[in-house]
Order: C-alpha cells, then sequence, then structure tokens
C-alpha cells in the first residue's frame, strides 16, 4: 500500500512539472518576448535573425493593430532594408497601407527615401523625402535627410533646390556637413558665385576625402578672378602632385598668369608643357605662346607658331599674321613680312591693324620691287582712299608723288593719276612734273633717232 501511495505522489509530483515547465516554455515564447528578444537582435544588427522574430511576432499576436504588432512590421520592413532584401519597398509600403495613423509611418517614408537613394532612383527619393515634415526627424536624421535631398536634386540637375538643401546642413557638425559644403560650393562655382565657391573650397583644403580635389577649384577661381598673383603662389606646388590628367591643366593656368602679367620668358615653359601633353589646347592657346615666343625674341619658334595660325578667317588669325610680319621684319625677310602685312591688311576684324598693316605693306611694296610702280602705287593709292584722315596719310601722299617722280612708265603714271576724282595740288604738280619727264624723254628719242 505504501508502495501505490508513493507511486501516486510521484505522478502527481511529476504532472506538476510538467504544467509548471509548459507554463514556463508558454512564457518564454509568448509574442512579447519574442518581440524584446527581436530587438536585441536588431540592435546587435543580427537583422535576418531579428526580421524572422518580428515576422513571428505578428503572426502570433492576438491584436494585428496593437503597437507591439504595428512596430514588429516597421521593424521587419526596417531589416528588409538592412539586407537588401527585394521585399524591403513593398514591405515599407504596405505598412503605410496598413498602418496609416501609425506615427512610424513618417519614419516609413524617410526609410523609403534613404532605400530609393541606395538604388539611386532619384526622383523617387524626393517624392519620399517630401513626405517629412523636418521636425518629425532625430539631428541625426535631419543632416541625412538634407544631403540626400539635396543629392538627389543635384543629380537631377535641379541646382537651386540642391543648393537650398546642402545650404541647411554645410556648415555644421555632422558627417553629412562636408560633401554638402563641397556640392553646395561646386553648384556656387557653375553659376558663377566665385567668391561663395572659393569660401567654401578653402574651408575643405584639409579635408581627408576633398583636400585631393579642392585646390583645382581653387586655382580655377583665383585664375577667373584674375588674381594672378595669388594664383602663381598657390598653384606651382600642385604641379609635382598633380595626375597626368590635371597636370597640363594645371601649367596653363600658370602659363597664362604668368603671360597675364606680361612675365612672357616665365610663361614660356608652362605653356609649352601644355602644348604638350594636352590634346586640348586651342588656338588661342597657340596664340598666347606664339605670342610669349614674338615678346622675347624667340622669332624662329614664334614665326613657326604664327604661321600655324595664319589662315584662320578671324581676329585672331589677323593678329597672329600681323605679328608673323613684324617677325620677319626682326630677321630681315622683307618679302617675307610684305606678303604677311598684305594678308593682314585684307581681313578687318581690327581696324587698326589692318590700316597699319596695309601702310607697311606699300612701304615694303615700294622698297622690294624691282619695279615699284604697278603695285606701290595701287597700295598708297589704296591707303589715302582708305584713310584720309590718318597721320600716315601726308605720309602715304608723300612716297606716292616719288613713285610718281621717279617713275620712267610715264603713261601708266599719267593713267592712274588722271584716275584720281579730286587730285589735291601735290597730285596736280607732280602731273605736270610727268607730263613734263615724258615730253622731254619722247623729245630725246627723236633726237636720237634723227641722229
Amino acid at each position: 500500500m505504501q508502495k501505490i501511495i508513493t507511486t501516486v505522489c510521484l505522478f502527481l509530483l511529476l504532472g506538476s512539472i510538467l504544467q509548471i515547465s509548459a507554463q514556463q516554455s508558454t512564457i518564454y515564447t509568448s509574442p512579447l518576448v519574442r518581440y524584446e528578444r527581436a530587438l536585441e537582435l536588431f540592435d546587435k544588427q543580427h537583422y535576418n535573425r531579428a526580421q524572422n522574430e518580428f515576422d513571428k511576432t505578428r503572426t502570433e499576436i492576438e491584436n494585428p493593430k496593437s503597437e507591439v504588432a504595428v512596430n514588429a512590421a516597421y521593424y521587419g520592413a526596417l531589416c528588409a532594408l538592412e539586407l537588401f532584401h527585394k521585399d524591403a519597398e513593398y514591405r515599407f509600403r504596405k505598412f503605410i497601407q496598413t498602418y496609416p495613423e501609425s506615427p512610424k509611418v513618417k519614419q516609413a517614408y524617410f526609410q523609403l527615401g534613404k532605400y530609393n537613394f541606395r538604388k539611386k532612383k532619384w526622383e523617387k527619393v524626393i517624392t519620399w523625402l517630401d513626405k517629412i515634415e523636418i521636425f518629425d526627424l532625430s539631428n541625426e536624421e535631419w543632416s541625412e535627410y538634407y544631403f540626400k535631398l539635396g543629392y538627389s536634386h543635384f543629380m537631377l540637375e535641379n541646382y537651386e533646390e540642391a543648393s537650398q538643401a546642402f545650404f541647411e546642413i554645410k556648415d555644421v557638425d555632422t558627417e553629412y556637413s562636408a560633401p554638402a559644403k563641397y556640392y553646395f560650393s561646386h553648384i556656387a562655382y557653375s553659376n558663377g558665385d566665385n567668391e561663395t565657391a572659393l569660401k567654401g573650397f578653402l574651408n575643405l583644403e584639409n579635408h581627408p576625402k576633398f583636400k585631393v580635389v579642392v585646390p583645382y577649384y581653387i586655382v580655377q577661381i583665383y585664375y577667373h578672378q584674375k588674381k594672378y598673383g595669388q594664383l602663381l603662389s598657390y598653384a606651382p606646388p600642385l604641379l609635382d602632385s598633380a595626375t597626368v590628367k590635371r597636370a597640363p591643366e594645371i601649367a596653363r593656368l600658370i602659363g597664362e598668369a604668368y603671360y597675364r602679367t606680361e612675365r612672357f620668358k616665365e610663361a614660356i615653359p608652362f605653356l609649352e608643357k601644355f602644348q604638350n601633353q594636352s590634346y586640348s589646347a586651342s588656338k588661342q592657346d597657340q596664340y598666347q605662346l606664339a605670342y610669349a615666343y614674338y615678346k622675347t625674341a624667340n622669332y624662329k619658334k614664334a614665326i613657326k607658331s604664327f604661321e600655324l595660325l595664319s589662315t584662320e578667317d578671324s581676329l585672331l588669325g589677323q593678329t597672329a599674321v600681323y605679328h608673323l610680319a613684324d617677325c620677319y621684319m626682326k630677321q630681315g625677310k622683307k618679302k617675307h613680312a610684305q606678303n604677311a602685312f598684305y594678308l593682314a591688311s585684307q581681313s578687318n576684324f581690327d581696324k587698326k591693324i589692318e590700316e597699319d598693316a596695309l601702310y607697311n605693306y606699300a612701304k615694303l611694296t615700294n622698297e622690294t620691287s624691282y619695279d615699284p610702280y604697278h603695285k606701290s602705287v595701287g597700295a598708297f593709292l589704296d591707303y589715302i582712299r582708305r584713310y584720309p584722315n590718318t597721320d600716315r596719310a601726308e605720309k602715304a601722299y608723300q612716297y606716292l608723288l616719288n613713285v610718281y617722280l621717279t617713275t620712267s612708265n610715264y603713261k601708266a603714271a599719267i593713267a592712274s593719276i588722271e584716275e584720281i576724282e579730286q587730285p589735291d595740288i601735290r597730285i596736280q604738280g607732280a602731273y605736270q612734273q610727268v607730263c613734263y619727264n615724258m615730253a622731254v624723254k619722247l623729245f630725246q628719242n627723236r633726237q636720237f633717232k634723227e641722229a
């Protein structure tokens, strides 16, 4: 009997233990406990396991509209986002649709903006972020919000909106402030607001991420502001560390700064470096190097460079061929100079060059031709006709009279004078002298034949 009682007691005790164990198991696996465990896993960034626990919480909880159920749905979607799951956007959209009254809907908008930012879907980023009230975000979220909104506008070339967003955070202390300042300054630079851009870039000179690129902006700004002294102090050290891609442009800016300050000898090495290393050298760049050679009396190189530009139908081409003529003159090549002056006189881009070139062409024609009559007379007459009121018109008249009076081609001289519609007293006198000389010549020829 005692044995039976003992057995029954043991049986009852075992039942109690099993019942307690079952109750404890129920407690440990209740939705609330599961939710707390999921949060712990989420905080430890174990997103896959956390998502499983959040999803189980939602299926097990009795009230699907309870705060725990709503939070489980939100964090489950957030885990999908962190895990780069394809259904992350669907989960957040579903959350917004299912729980429109939840305070976390605004957070869902923010997360959808971040998700699409990561996917580089800029328009969708703006759509979702525009639904947010900025006051609903934390300080950390606030800076991220403005940066990602600004960057999305920037990528869509909505520069005004981008600038406004970057402005909000460029001067605060967050991880997004430096990139915001960079893009804000870049937009200012692109818009020609050099002073604003310079201020921003100077503040980023020593930033680990931007110190490699911002000096090139600074040099360009000094150039656009014509602050050549500051450029020449700032830029040369950059050339030593510049990449193969950037080095030619830095050399050009240094060379041009020397050129603009008329330090032509110092400009030449940098302008040459740019010409030799760049595929983008313009005609203006070529002209600057040619002119630097010209101003430093390196006429051989100047001639070679100016000749490359002499066929340009532009002010630059006219100026190049005009200086080319002077280079030839410096080397004593008057015939070459004569031809170059003629070309310069036929362009009307610069009236002063046109006039001076024509005058010099007429002079050289008179000096270099074996029979200067036809070309020099025509050139001087053309000069007087086109520039009757210049200081050199008087000199042109003197040259013209001298040609008339020294030529033996009397018939041509008389025909030329007779074409002048209103000859002044000097031309009339020359006409009489030419006629007299011709009469004398005819008389002498007749006497010679009779003899």
